[in-house]
Parts: structure tokens; C-alpha cells; sequence
């Protein structure tokens, strides 16, 4: 099981460390990997010391985007079998949102990783994209649809 939350925990590491600390024997080529997934190549290669950048007590050094997608990078290394997202791509803009995504869609339809997803977003399009959606109204009242009805 993998929780992403929207504020993740970052260690005053490197960004390979970050990345890595979801699965410790992950070689740097699977961190690498996981980045490119998870939309954070680019940024990492335009680090001062790209992988190896320390990126500062609590990820001072990078955005609200960046952070959450270095747990979403995390989740890609870590391959679970049951993922939750919760607001984990609310400060990421709509086309990288898009983008990752659809390479955790393609990853799922591939059989490696979350069989199982459960999204908390606030986010209507994303909720409507699912195989069965929960509504809370009035903070107590669940609402169950089909993806038909939605």
C-alpha cells in the first residue's frame, strides 16, 4: 500500500534520496525511471547537481508542484498493489496532471502496479474518470455512482 498525500515529508536530501526513500534498493536507473513517470526529469536535470541536488529541509527548494510530484515518483518506484491519492496532483498544472495520469493508467492496464487506486479529489473530472465514485454530502452522506451515472 502507497499514500500520497497533498504535502508530502521530504528529508534534507538529495532528490535521488527523496525518491529512493520508497524503496531503498532501488537502483538509480529505477529512481530515474520513476522521475520520468511522475513529470520530474526535466526539472532534476536542471538542478545544479541534477539527482545529487540536496534540495532543502522539507523541499524548501522546489514548488508545491515539484514536491507532490516527487511522491508521486515515489509511488511509481514503489509499484504498489493498492495506491491512494489523496490531493496528491492538486498543485500540479493540467497538462503534467494529464500526463501522469495517463502513465499511471498505462502502468495499471500493464499489471505493474495499483490494481487498486482510491482518488480523494475535489477534482469533478478526475472523480468521473473512475470505475465507482463516493460523494460525501452534508460531511456525512455517501453517495455511490457508476461510472454511468456520474
Amino acid at each position: 500500500v502507497s499514500i500520497i498525500t497533498q504535502n508530502i515529508f521530504l528529508f534534507n536530501e538529495s532528490l535521488l534520496e527523496n525518491i529512493r526513500y520508497a524503496r531503498i534498493d532501488a537502483t538509480d536507473e529505477e529512481v530515474v525511471e520513476a522521475s520520468c513517470l511522475a513529470c520530474l526529469h526535466e526539472k532534476a536535470s536542471s538542478l545544479e547537481n541534477q539527482y545529487h541536488t540536496v534540495i532543502g529541509d522539507k523541499g524548501h527548494l522546489l514548488s508545491g508542484g515539484e514536491r507532490q510530484r516527487i511522491g508521486l515518483a515515489r509511488a511509481f518506484l514503489k509499484k504498489p498493489k493498492i495506491l491512494v491519492m489523496d490531493e496528491a496532483t492538486s498543485s500540479l498544472d493540467p497538462r503534467t496532471e494529464k500526463k501522469v495520469l495517463e502513465n499511471l493508467d498505462r502502468m495499471r492496464r500493464e499489471g505493474r502496479m495499483a490494481s487498486t487506486l482510491i482518488l480523494i479529489t475535489h477534482n469533478m473530472e478526475l472523480a468521473a474518470s473512475a470505475d465507482s465514485t463516493i460523494d460525501l454530502q452534508d460531511k456525512m452522506t455517501l453517495v455511490r455512482y457508476t461510472d454511468s451515472e456520474f
